[in-house]
Protein backbone atom coordinates (compact mmCIF):
# COMPACT_ATOMS: atom_id res chain seq x y z
CA UNK A 1 0.00 0.00 0.00
CA UNK A 2 2.85 2.43 0.59
CA UNK A 3 3.88 2.93 -3.01
CA UNK A 4 0.31 3.78 -3.94
CA UNK A 5 0.01 6.33 -1.12
CA UNK A 6 3.35 7.83 -2.05
CA UNK A 7 2.27 8.27 -5.69
CA UNK A 8 -0.98 9.86 -4.61
CA UNK A 9 0.93 12.19 -2.27
CA UNK A 10 3.26 13.21 -5.06
CA UNK A 11 0.35 13.91 -7.41
CA UNK A 12 -1.41 16.01 -4.78
CA UNK A 13 1.79 17.90 -3.99
CA UNK A 14 2.49 18.70 -7.64
CA UNK A 15 -1.09 19.90 -8.13
CA UNK A 16 -0.86 22.21 -5.14
CA UNK A 17 2.43 23.63 -6.42
CA UNK A 18 0.95 24.29 -9.86
CA UNK A 19 -2.06 26.03 -8.33
CA UNK A 20 0.20 28.26 -6.20
CA UNK A 21 2.40 29.15 -9.21
CA UNK A 22 -0.66 30.11 -11.24
CA UNK A 23 -2.02 32.30 -8.44
CA UNK A 24 1.38 34.01 -8.09
CA UNK A 25 1.53 34.73 -11.83
CA UNK A 26 -1.96 36.22 -11.87
CA UNK A 27 -1.09 38.41 -8.89
CA UNK A 28 2.09 39.66 -10.53
CA UNK A 29 0.33 40.58 -13.77
CA UNK A 30 -2.48 42.30 -11.92
CA UNK A 31 -0.03 44.21 -9.75
CA UNK A 32 2.02 45.29 -12.73
CA UNK A 33 -1.07 46.35 -14.61
CA UNK A 34 -2.40 48.28 -11.68
CA UNK A 35 0.85 50.15 -11.05
CA UNK A 36 1.58 50.93 -14.68
CA UNK A 37 -1.64 52.17 -16.17
CA UNK A 38 -2.24 54.82 -13.54
CA UNK A 39 1.23 56.33 -13.42
CA UNK A 40 1.54 59.60 -15.42
CA UNK A 41 4.27 59.74 -18.06
CA UNK A 42 7.11 62.08 -17.13
CA UNK A 43 8.99 63.60 -20.09
CA UNK A 44 12.51 64.94 -19.58
CA UNK A 45 12.95 68.19 -21.50
CA UNK A 46 16.38 69.06 -23.03
CA UNK A 47 17.57 72.41 -21.75
CA UNK A 48 20.25 73.86 -24.04
CA UNK A 49 23.40 75.13 -22.42
CA UNK A 50 23.64 78.89 -22.49
CA UNK A 51 27.01 79.93 -23.96
CA UNK A 52 28.57 83.26 -23.15
CA UNK A 53 27.90 85.90 -25.80
CA UNK A 54 31.02 87.11 -27.64
CA UNK A 55 30.67 90.48 -29.32
CA UNK A 56 32.25 90.69 -32.79
CA UNK A 57 34.70 93.54 -33.03
CA UNK A 58 35.92 95.03 -36.30
CA UNK A 59 39.30 96.61 -35.92
CA UNK A 60 40.49 99.41 -38.21
CA UNK A 61 37.69 99.00 -40.72
CA UNK A 62 36.12 101.92 -42.48
CA UNK A 63 32.52 101.09 -41.54
CA UNK A 64 32.11 99.23 -38.25
CA UNK A 65 28.61 97.99 -39.11
CA UNK A 66 29.65 96.00 -42.14
CA UNK A 67 32.03 93.07 -42.34
CA UNK A 68 34.34 93.17 -45.37
CA UNK A 69 34.23 90.33 -47.86
CA UNK A 70 36.71 87.51 -47.43
CA UNK A 71 39.23 86.52 -50.05
CA UNK A 72 36.80 83.97 -51.46
CA UNK A 73 35.47 85.13 -54.84
CA UNK A 74 31.84 86.18 -54.70
CA UNK A 75 29.40 84.23 -56.85
CA UNK A 76 28.43 85.81 -60.12
CA UNK A 77 24.74 85.91 -60.92
CA UNK A 78 23.80 83.58 -63.74
CA UNK A 79 21.11 83.90 -66.40
CA UNK A 80 20.96 87.66 -65.87
CA UNK A 81 21.44 89.50 -69.16
CA UNK A 82 23.90 92.39 -69.05
CA UNK A 83 22.40 95.87 -69.29
CA UNK A 84 22.32 97.37 -72.77
CA UNK A 85 25.22 99.68 -73.62
CA UNK A 86 24.78 103.34 -72.83
CA UNK A 87 25.70 106.28 -75.01
CA UNK A 88 29.40 107.06 -74.67
CA UNK A 89 29.61 110.13 -72.41
CA UNK A 90 31.32 113.32 -73.48
CA UNK A 91 33.57 114.45 -70.65
CA UNK A 92 32.11 117.36 -68.70
CA UNK A 93 33.84 116.91 -65.38
CA UNK A 94 33.95 114.11 -62.86
CA UNK A 95 33.73 113.86 -59.10
CA UNK A 96 33.18 111.19 -56.47
CA UNK A 97 29.76 110.58 -54.92
CA UNK A 98 29.75 107.76 -52.39
CA UNK A 99 31.62 104.92 -54.07
CA UNK A 100 30.88 106.00 -57.64
CA UNK A 101 31.95 108.53 -60.24
CA UNK A 102 29.41 111.11 -61.34
CA UNK A 103 29.67 113.67 -64.12
CA UNK A 104 29.00 117.39 -63.91
CA UNK A 105 25.24 116.80 -64.08
CA UNK A 106 25.34 114.23 -61.27
CA UNK A 107 24.82 111.22 -63.54
CA UNK A 108 26.61 108.05 -62.44
CA UNK A 109 29.31 107.05 -64.93
CA UNK A 110 32.08 104.50 -65.23
CA UNK A 111 35.52 105.39 -66.51
CA UNK A 112 36.25 102.81 -69.21
CA UNK A 113 39.45 103.29 -71.11
CA UNK A 114 43.08 102.57 -71.78
CA UNK A 115 46.61 103.49 -70.77
CA UNK A 116 49.04 105.34 -73.02
CA UNK A 117 52.59 104.78 -71.74
CA UNK A 118 54.76 106.65 -74.26
CA UNK A 119 55.42 109.70 -72.10
CA UNK A 120 56.99 107.79 -69.23
CA UNK A 121 59.81 106.68 -71.54
CA UNK A 122 60.18 109.59 -73.97
CA UNK A 123 60.34 113.34 -73.76
CA UNK A 124 58.29 113.78 -76.96
CA UNK A 125 54.86 112.53 -77.95
CA UNK A 126 54.09 110.01 -80.68
CA UNK A 127 50.67 108.97 -81.97
CA UNK A 128 48.83 111.30 -79.62
CA UNK A 129 47.02 113.52 -82.10
CA UNK A 130 43.29 114.13 -82.22
CA UNK A 131 42.79 111.21 -84.62
CA UNK A 132 44.39 108.83 -82.12
CA UNK A 133 41.94 109.82 -79.42
CA UNK A 134 39.05 109.59 -81.86
CA UNK A 135 40.16 106.01 -82.50
CA UNK A 136 40.03 105.40 -78.74
CA UNK A 137 36.49 106.78 -78.65
CA UNK A 138 35.50 104.42 -81.44
CA UNK A 139 36.41 101.53 -79.13
CA UNK A 140 33.95 102.79 -76.51
CA UNK A 141 36.61 104.42 -74.32
CA UNK A 142 35.75 107.56 -72.39
CA UNK A 143 39.08 107.80 -70.50
CA UNK A 144 42.79 107.76 -71.30
CA UNK A 145 45.53 107.50 -68.69
CA UNK A 146 48.95 109.01 -69.41
CA UNK A 147 51.92 107.64 -67.47
CA UNK A 148 54.41 110.46 -66.94
CA UNK A 149 57.98 111.12 -65.78
CA UNK A 150 58.63 113.85 -63.23
CA UNK A 151 62.27 113.91 -64.36
CA UNK A 152 61.24 114.84 -67.88
CA UNK A 153 58.65 117.30 -66.55
CA UNK A 154 61.28 119.14 -64.51
CA UNK A 155 64.29 118.86 -66.83
CA UNK A 156 63.37 118.05 -70.45
CA UNK A 157 62.68 121.06 -72.65
CA UNK A 158 59.28 120.89 -74.30
CA UNK A 159 57.92 118.06 -72.14
CA UNK A 160 55.46 120.19 -70.20
CA UNK A 161 54.12 121.72 -73.41
CA UNK A 162 53.80 118.23 -74.92
CA UNK A 163 51.78 116.96 -71.96
CA UNK A 164 49.46 119.97 -72.14
CA UNK A 165 48.95 119.42 -75.87
CA UNK A 166 48.05 115.73 -75.61
CA UNK A 167 45.67 116.45 -72.72
CA UNK A 168 43.96 119.12 -74.83
CA UNK A 169 43.73 116.72 -77.79
CA UNK A 170 42.08 114.05 -75.67
CA UNK A 171 39.68 116.52 -74.10
CA UNK A 172 38.72 117.91 -77.51
CA UNK A 173 37.07 114.61 -78.45
CA UNK A 174 35.31 114.26 -75.09
CA UNK A 175 37.67 112.07 -73.08
CA UNK A 176 38.51 112.15 -69.42
CA UNK A 177 42.24 112.24 -68.71
CA UNK A 178 44.20 110.65 -65.86
CA UNK A 179 47.73 111.95 -65.29
CA UNK A 180 49.94 109.62 -63.29
CA UNK A 181 53.45 109.87 -61.90
CA UNK A 182 55.00 106.62 -63.13
CA UNK A 183 58.73 107.33 -63.30
CA UNK A 184 60.72 109.62 -61.04
CA UNK A 185 64.33 110.37 -60.13
CA UNK A 186 64.98 111.16 -56.46
CA UNK A 187 68.75 111.30 -57.04
CA UNK A 188 68.60 113.21 -60.33
CA UNK A 189 71.63 111.54 -61.94
CA UNK A 190 72.91 112.08 -65.51
CA UNK A 191 71.31 108.73 -66.37
CA UNK A 192 67.95 110.04 -65.19
CA UNK A 193 68.18 113.11 -67.39
CA UNK A 194 68.35 110.96 -70.52
CA UNK A 195 66.09 108.09 -69.46
CA UNK A 196 63.37 109.82 -67.47
CA UNK A 197 64.39 108.22 -64.20
CA UNK A 198 63.12 104.83 -63.05
CA UNK A 199 60.20 103.28 -61.24
CA UNK A 200 61.09 104.19 -57.68
CA UNK A 201 58.99 102.96 -54.75
CA UNK A 202 57.49 106.33 -53.76
CA UNK A 203 57.46 109.99 -54.80
CA UNK A 204 60.21 112.08 -53.25
CA UNK A 205 59.64 115.21 -51.20
CA UNK A 206 61.50 117.47 -53.63
CA UNK A 207 61.01 117.47 -57.38
CA UNK A 208 57.96 115.16 -57.27
CA UNK A 209 56.28 117.73 -55.04
CA UNK A 210 57.11 120.40 -57.63
CA UNK A 211 55.71 118.13 -60.36
CA UNK A 212 52.34 117.80 -58.63
CA UNK A 213 52.12 121.41 -57.51
CA UNK A 214 52.56 122.57 -61.09
CA UNK A 215 50.16 120.02 -62.59
CA UNK A 216 47.51 120.68 -59.95
CA UNK A 217 47.81 124.42 -60.60
CA UNK A 218 47.65 123.94 -64.38
CA UNK A 219 44.43 121.89 -64.24
CA UNK A 220 42.78 123.60 -61.28
CA UNK A 221 39.13 123.99 -62.23
CA UNK A 222 39.33 121.42 -65.06
CA UNK A 223 37.65 118.42 -63.48
CA UNK A 224 37.96 116.38 -66.65
CA UNK A 225 41.52 115.70 -65.46
CA UNK A 226 42.24 113.28 -62.60
CA UNK A 227 45.54 112.86 -60.71
CA UNK A 228 47.05 109.44 -59.93
CA UNK A 229 49.72 110.44 -57.42
CA UNK A 230 52.06 107.45 -57.78
CA UNK A 231 51.38 104.78 -60.34
CA UNK A 232 52.92 101.77 -58.64
CA UNK A 233 54.18 102.11 -55.06
CA UNK A 234 56.14 99.04 -54.02
CA UNK A 235 58.51 97.53 -51.45
CA UNK A 236 57.37 99.83 -48.66
CA UNK A 237 55.38 99.58 -45.45
CA UNK A 238 51.83 100.87 -45.25
CA UNK A 239 52.95 103.55 -42.81
CA UNK A 240 55.45 104.80 -45.40
CA UNK A 241 52.74 104.65 -48.05
CA UNK A 242 50.53 106.90 -45.98
CA UNK A 243 52.97 109.15 -44.14
CA UNK A 244 56.21 108.96 -46.11
CA UNK A 245 59.68 108.51 -44.69
CA UNK A 246 63.13 107.29 -45.72
CA UNK A 247 63.21 104.85 -48.63
CA UNK A 248 66.37 102.90 -49.44
CA UNK A 249 67.07 101.52 -52.92
CA UNK A 250 70.01 99.76 -54.50
CA UNK A 251 71.44 98.65 -57.80
CA UNK A 252 70.93 96.82 -60.08
CA UNK A 253 67.18 97.41 -59.75
CA UNK A 254 67.80 101.16 -59.75
CA UNK A 255 70.44 103.32 -61.42
CA UNK A 256 72.01 104.18 -58.04
CA UNK A 257 72.02 102.99 -54.46
CA UNK A 258 70.98 105.32 -51.68
CA UNK A 259 68.26 106.60 -49.38
CA UNK A 260 65.80 109.37 -50.16
CA UNK A 261 62.94 111.01 -48.30
CA UNK A 262 59.52 110.04 -49.65
CA UNK A 263 56.38 112.09 -49.26
CA UNK A 264 53.35 110.07 -48.17
CA UNK A 265 49.97 109.87 -49.88
CA UNK A 266 48.30 111.80 -47.07
CA UNK A 267 50.52 114.88 -47.23
CA UNK A 268 50.64 114.86 -51.03
CA UNK A 269 46.84 114.61 -51.22
CA UNK A 270 46.43 117.45 -48.74
CA UNK A 271 48.78 119.61 -50.77
CA UNK A 272 46.87 118.99 -54.00
CA UNK A 273 43.49 119.40 -52.35
CA UNK A 274 44.57 122.82 -51.11
CA UNK A 275 45.09 123.78 -54.77
CA UNK A 276 41.96 122.34 -56.39
CA UNK A 277 39.15 119.79 -56.36
CA UNK A 278 40.33 117.36 -59.07
CA UNK A 279 39.75 113.69 -58.30
CA UNK A 280 42.82 112.09 -56.71
CA UNK A 281 43.65 108.40 -57.27
CA UNK A 282 45.80 106.61 -54.72
CA UNK A 283 47.30 103.40 -56.09
CA UNK A 284 47.98 100.54 -53.71
CA UNK A 285 51.16 98.84 -52.55
CA UNK A 286 52.80 95.90 -54.38
CA UNK A 287 53.13 97.82 -57.65
CA UNK A 288 49.74 99.43 -57.34
CA UNK A 289 47.86 96.18 -56.71
CA UNK A 290 47.30 95.74 -52.98
CA UNK A 291 44.72 97.97 -51.28
CA UNK A 292 44.23 95.81 -48.20
CA UNK A 293 45.85 98.40 -45.93
CA UNK A 294 43.07 100.86 -46.68
CA UNK A 295 40.69 98.83 -44.48
CA UNK A 296 43.34 98.68 -41.76
CA UNK A 297 43.37 102.41 -41.18
CA UNK A 298 45.73 103.53 -43.96
CA UNK A 299 43.28 105.70 -45.84
CA UNK A 300 42.96 109.39 -46.68
CA UNK A 301 39.87 111.22 -45.48
CA UNK A 302 39.46 113.96 -48.06
CA UNK A 303 36.85 114.72 -50.73
CA UNK A 304 37.21 113.17 -54.19
CA UNK A 305 39.61 110.37 -53.24
CA UNK A 306 39.61 107.08 -55.19
CA UNK A 307 41.83 104.02 -54.72
CA UNK A 308 43.49 102.38 -57.71
CA UNK A 309 44.50 98.76 -58.26
CA UNK A 310 46.63 97.00 -60.88
CA UNK A 311 45.86 93.28 -61.27
CA UNK A 312 48.34 91.65 -63.62
CA UNK A 313 48.89 87.96 -64.29
CA UNK A 314 51.47 87.26 -61.60
CA UNK A 315 51.54 84.81 -58.72
CA UNK A 316 49.61 86.21 -55.78
CA UNK A 317 47.47 88.41 -58.04
CA UNK A 318 44.97 85.80 -59.16
CA UNK A 319 41.20 85.74 -58.80
CA UNK A 320 41.10 84.06 -55.35
CA UNK A 321 43.14 86.96 -53.90
CA UNK A 322 41.14 89.82 -55.41
CA UNK A 323 38.48 90.16 -52.74
CA UNK A 324 41.11 90.53 -50.03
CA UNK A 325 43.33 92.89 -51.98
CA UNK A 326 40.78 95.25 -53.52
CA UNK A 327 37.27 93.81 -53.86
CA UNK A 328 36.44 94.21 -50.17
CA UNK A 329 37.79 97.78 -50.26
CA UNK A 330 35.31 98.64 -53.01
CA UNK A 331 32.48 97.87 -50.57
CA UNK A 332 33.56 100.89 -48.52
CA UNK A 333 35.48 103.21 -50.84
CA UNK A 334 35.50 104.02 -54.57
CA UNK A 335 37.98 101.78 -56.40
CA UNK A 336 39.17 101.91 -60.02
CA UNK A 337 41.17 99.27 -61.91
CA UNK A 338 43.66 101.66 -63.49
CA UNK A 339 45.84 98.97 -65.11
CA UNK A 340 45.42 95.27 -65.88
CA UNK A 341 46.54 92.65 -68.36
CA UNK A 342 47.97 89.21 -69.02
CA UNK A 343 51.19 88.08 -70.65
CA UNK A 344 50.21 84.95 -72.55
CA UNK A 345 48.60 86.61 -75.61
CA UNK A 346 45.17 85.27 -74.62
CA UNK A 347 42.11 86.76 -72.95
CA UNK A 348 42.13 84.33 -70.02
CA UNK A 349 43.30 86.70 -67.29
CA UNK A 350 41.83 89.92 -68.67
CA UNK A 351 38.40 88.36 -69.07
CA UNK A 352 38.43 87.49 -65.38
CA UNK A 353 39.40 91.06 -64.46
CA UNK A 354 36.66 92.62 -66.57
CA UNK A 355 34.01 90.19 -65.34
CA UNK A 356 35.02 90.95 -61.75
CA UNK A 357 35.06 94.71 -62.35
CA UNK A 358 31.65 94.56 -64.00
CA UNK A 359 30.26 92.54 -61.09
CA UNK A 360 31.47 95.15 -58.60
CA UNK A 361 30.62 98.04 -60.95
CA UNK A 362 34.24 99.20 -61.02
CA UNK A 363 35.76 101.43 -63.65
CA UNK A 364 38.62 99.86 -65.62
CA UNK A 365 41.43 100.85 -67.97
CA UNK A 366 43.29 98.26 -70.03
CA UNK A 367 47.01 98.14 -70.65
CA UNK A 368 48.19 99.29 -73.26
CA UNK A 369 47.31 101.48 -76.29
CA UNK A 370 50.39 100.62 -78.30
CA UNK A 371 51.62 98.57 -81.24
CA UNK A 372 53.97 95.83 -80.13
CA UNK A 373 54.23 92.29 -78.89
CA UNK A 374 51.16 90.86 -77.22
CA UNK A 375 53.08 89.73 -74.14
CA UNK A 376 53.59 93.32 -72.92
CA UNK A 377 50.50 93.43 -73.40
CA UNK A 378 49.53 95.78 -76.25
CA UNK A 379 46.07 96.01 -77.77
CA UNK A 380 46.90 97.54 -81.17
CA UNK A 381 47.91 95.83 -84.40
CA UNK A 382 48.17 99.20 -86.19
CA UNK A 383 48.21 102.82 -85.03
CA UNK A 384 44.97 103.47 -86.91
CA UNK A 385 43.10 101.52 -84.25
CA UNK A 386 43.11 97.96 -85.57
CA UNK A 387 42.99 95.65 -82.53
CA UNK A 388 45.27 92.73 -81.91
CA UNK A 389 43.73 89.26 -81.89
CA UNK A 390 42.44 88.01 -79.56
CA UNK A 391 43.39 90.45 -76.76
CA UNK A 392 42.68 93.76 -78.47
CA UNK A 393 39.48 92.48 -80.04
CA UNK A 394 38.24 91.29 -76.67
CA UNK A 395 39.02 94.59 -74.91
CA UNK A 396 37.23 96.55 -77.65
CA UNK A 397 34.17 94.29 -77.53
CA UNK A 398 33.95 94.60 -73.76
CA UNK A 399 34.17 98.40 -73.86
CA UNK A 400 31.52 98.59 -76.58
CA UNK A 401 29.27 96.39 -74.45
CA UNK A 402 29.27 99.23 -71.90
CA UNK A 403 29.36 102.32 -74.09
CA UNK A 404 28.19 102.92 -77.66
CA UNK A 405 30.03 105.76 -79.46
Amino acid sequence: MWPQKRSLFIVITISVVLILVSLATLYTVAYASLHTRGVPTVSVAHTPTTLPTVAATLTNTATPTKVPATNTPQPTATNVPPPPPQALPFATGVRVAGRQFVDASGRVIRLIGVNESHLEYFCTADHMGVADFQAMRSWGFDTVRFTLSSEYWNHCDGYQATVKTVVANAESVGMYVILVLQWNAPFNTPYDLTHGGAQYPMPDNAQDVTFWQQIATTYRGDNRVLFDLMGEPHDISWSTWLDGGPVTVSTPQYPVSGTYQAIGMLQLSQMIRAIGTNVIILSGNEYGYDLSGVLKGYHVTLPNIVYGTHPFDWSGKQLPEWNYNFGSVSEYYPVIVTEFGGYDCTTRYSSQVIAYANEYNLSWLAWNWGVGICTEPNILATWTGTPTSPYGIYIKDQALAIYTP
